[in-house]
């Protein structure tokens, strides 16, 4: 008896590579958010082996303890609605990233503004303005909240796929 070869193998479809995620944005331009809030004017360059990921942003940190104390509290070292210009924010409804070139400290925040028309309308009246970032960031943690509820274990989502030879912060959870 012969082999039977009328069938065939399946035509293998091509393989589509899956889409790369976009590393989340470097922060402060790589500089330390605790020296900068803590010894105001502090421009101490982070260090790639020190950092942490927090709502959208990667924050890089002069060393281990920096980062602890960011971690305890990260909303309290990050500039005000992750460093976008809140009078946009406001005003238009967008997102657009701010500048440390035109940042300044309000009420214990850092605040960045993408340039030295929205910096100058915050300064005519940040009762305002910072009300509004309040308003969006109780939002942001209400909607952070309702994520870990529904994910069963109360921890932030973890990150997915680490990049060998990384820190290991890098590697781990998000902190949003």
């Amino acid at each position: 008896m012969s082999p039977d070869t009328s069938w065939s193998q399946p035509r293998q479809q091509p393989v589509t590579p899956p889409a790369q995620e976009t590393p989340p944005t470097l922060a402060l331009d790589g500089y330390c958010p605790v020296r900068l809030l803590e010894q105001k004017n502090s421009w101490q360059r982070g260090d790639a082996r020190w950092g942490a990921i927090h709502r959208g942003r990667t924050y890089l940190f002069a060393g281990q303890d920096e980062q602890g104390r960011f971690l305890s509290d990260p909303d309290r070292y990050a500039p005000i609605i992750s460093g976008n210009d809140i009078v946009i924010a406001t005003e238009q409804g967008q997102a657009v990233a701010g500048k440390r070139e035109h940042g300044l400290f309000f009420g214990e925040r850092i605040h960045l503004f993408s340039c030295e028309e929205t910096l100058a309308k915050f300064s005519q009246n940040p009762a305002v303005y910072t009300a509004a970032a309040r308003r969006i960031e109780q939002g942001s943690r209400q909607n952070t909240a309702d994520r870990r509820a529904n994910s069963g274990n109360g921890l932030p989502a973890q990150q997915s796929g680490g990049r060998p030879g990384a820190p290991a912060w890098m590697n781990g959870g998000s902190y949003r």
